[in-house]
C-alpha cells in the first residue's frame, strides 16, 4: 500500500478536515478503518455533530476545548481541554463540538475509527446538527421551538437555520462561558505520554 494524501472535505478560514476514504484506499475499507485529520485555527469551531462510527482522536499539537454529549437520556455534557499527546475516545452517536480557544496556535487532531457498522466501510460519516446541511434544520420550526424552549417558531428557525457554515466556522470573538472541567476527562481522555 502506498501512502496517499487525505482529501479535504472542509477547508476555510476556521481550519480544515481531511479524510482518507475507503473508496480511494481499499486497504482501509478492507480493515474497516476510517481516518481523518482536523486542523482548527485560533477561534476555529467545529459545529456540533455525531459520527456513525466509534473513534478516537489523538492530539498531534496545540490545545482545544471539546464538548462531548454521551448517548442516553440521562447523559450530561462533558467539557474537556485537550493538549498535545491526549487521546479522546468517542462512541458512535455521541454529539461533539471542538473549539480552538488559543490566540496563535493551530490544533491538529488525527482520528481513527472502526467503521464495521458504518454507512460506508472505510469512511467515518458525520452528521451535523445545525447549518445548511444540519439534520435539525429539516424539522418543523414549531417542533424545534417547543423542544428547545424557544418562544416562537421564528426564533427556532433563526437559531437552527441561520448558520451558513457546513462543519467549521471561525468565531468573531472568544466564547466566554466555556469552562473545561478536569473531572470530565475521567473515562474518555488519557495522555499517551503518561500512560
Amino acid at each position: 500500500m502506498s501512502p496517499k494524501a487525505g482529501k479535504p472535505l472542509v477547508q476555510n478560514d476556521a481550519g480544515s478536515y481531511l479524510a482518507w476514504s475507503g473508496k480511494d484506499q481499499p486497504a482501509l475499507a478492507g480493515e474497516k478503518l476510517g481516518c481523518g485529520l482536523l486542523v482548527l485555527k485560533p477561534l476555529g469551531f467545529a459545529l456540533p455533530h455525531y459520527a456513525d462510527s466509534g473513534k478516537f482522536g489523538y492530539v498531534l499539537g496545540g490545545s482545544a476545548v471539546v464538548g462531548v454529549l454521551p448517548v442516553g437520556l440521562d447523559a450530561r455534557e462533558r467539557v474537556v481541554r485537550l493538549e498535545a499527546g491526549d487521546v479522546i475516545a468517542m462512541r458512535a452517536g455521541e454529539v461533539t463540538w471542538w473549539y480552538n480557544d488559543t490566540d496563535g496556535e493551530d490544533v491538529t487532531i488525527v482520528f481513527m475509527g472502526d467503521t464495521a457498522g458504518a454507512v460506508s466501510p472505510g469512511d467515518i460519516s458525520y452528521f451535523v446538527l445545525a447549518g445548511p446541511m444540519g439534520v435539525l434544520g429539516g424539522l418543523d420550526a414549531g417542533l424545534l421551538a417547543t423542544a428547545s424552549g424557544l418562544t416562537s417558531p421564528e426564533q427556532a428557525a433563526t437559531s437552527f437555520r441561520s448558520q451558513p457554515a457546513v462543519l467549521l466556522t471561525r468565531l468573531s470573538r472568544k466564547l466566554q462561558d466555556v469552562r473545561p472541567r478536569e473531572h470530565d476527562r475521567h473515562g474518555i481522555v488519557v495522555n499517551a505520554a503518561r500512560v
